[in-house]
């Protein structure tokens, strides 16, 4: 784990959530940082587990051109995510998270990011998407608290929201068998 990743990681072991935006915000982090927890697949987007404890765990998302996540929400969990490397663009939806409904054709919130650009989602705001949208690899570091375990998509073919129990590509360093 580089440098500035493992001073992130103690800064926020030792800090309230109230100042996870801010300590995230400032955090100098670069692709050499995460480099032994960049994994990518053609196939999807990878989720990489840098780190978790009982109040936020820190992941690593890499992204190959035109990658994106599905609509979904946090199960209650405060988001946010910093460009290390690349674009990103993240579209907000309007959610009325007690029926677990979402409103598509109200876009809360579009906006591209590029590195050092970071964005914070929770349930009350809404759910989002994420997306890279050129064609190059990008390389996205999350910061979720507490842990989120799983969380409810949209299902676009079904106009239905499923539920989906999140895994990881890698664990601190070391792909998964089932990865």
């Amino acid at each position: 784990m580089g440098n500035a990743l493992s001073n992130l990681v103690k800064l926020l072991q030792n800090s309230p959530i109230e100042d996870f935006q801010s300590i995230l915000a400032q955090a100098k982090v670069t692709a050499k940082d995460v480099q032994g927890h960049c994994f990518f697949s053609d196939q999807y987007y990878t989720r990489n587990l840098v780190c978790a404890d009982k109040h936020f765990e820190l992941i690593v998302l890499c992204w190959r051109g035109k990658q994106r996540t599905p609509i979904h929400d946090h199960n209650n969990s405060e988001g946010w995510l910093k460009v290390v490397e690349g674009k990103v663009t993240e579209t907000i939806y309007e959610w009325d998270k007690i029926l677990k409904k979402a409103n598509l054709q109200n876009t809360i919130s579009h906006v591209e990011l590029e590195p050092g650009g970071t964005s914070h989602v929770n349930d009350d705001m809404g759910v989002h998407t994420i997306c890279n949208p050129s064609t190059q690899d990008s390389i996205t570091l999350h910061l979720y608290a507490p842990r989120i375990e799983k969380c409810h998509y949209v299902d676009t073919k079904n106009a239905s929201i499923k539920e989906k129990i999140l895994g990881f590509y890698s664990i601190a360093g070391k792909p998964q068998a089932d990865s």
